[in-house]
This record gives C-alpha cells, sequence and structure tokens, in this order.
C-alpha cells in the first residue's frame, strides 16, 4: 500500500519494465515482497526519493525479520534437542 501511496502522491516514482508504465495494485504489491525479501529483479525500479527510501526501509525490515525468524527456529530446535 505505501508503494501505491507514493506513486499516487508522485506519479512516476516507480519504473515499470515493459509496455504497461502504469501502476497496478498488484504490479505494487509483487514489488513489496520482491524488495521486503531482498531478491530485487529489477523489473520495477524505484525512482524518486521516497520510493527509494521505502525500498531500503522494506529491505532492513525483511532482513531483520528473517533474522527474527531464524532465531526463533534456532531456538526451538536446540529446546527440543535439551529436553530429549
Amino acid at each position: 500500500m505505501a508503494f501505491g501511496v507514493i506513486e499516487t502522491r508522485w506519479p512516476g516514482s516507480i519504473r515499470f519494465a515493459g509496455d504497461n508504465p502504469e501502476a497496478r495494485l498488484s504490479d505494487l504489491l509483487y514489488f513489496s515482497y520482491v524488495s521486503l525479501l531482498t531478491i530485487g529483479y529489477g523489473d520495477i525500479t524505484p525512482v524518486s526519493s521516497a520510493a527509494r527510501t521505502l525500498v531500503v526501509l522494506e529491505g532492513l525490515l525483511g532482513m531483520a525479520f528473517t533474522t527474527v525468524l531464524l532465531a526463533v527456529l534456532v531456538a526451538k530446535v536446540l529446546r527440543r534437542r535439551e529436553d530429549e
């Protein structure tokens, strides 16, 4: 949703590859997940500083989420081993 707000407020903030330059909600959600997971295929590119800032924040949030998830899973495995 945040990318939708940025694209609505500052049209052209996000550049789409291919023939369809219009931002659809499904494209923006896809871009958000790709950014959050730090995959970055390059088919959608942030152009404005607001969009770039949001991409950086989503990437950092994605790394933090992955770190916490991995820590929780490792802790559960270690607890299970201690109980055996």
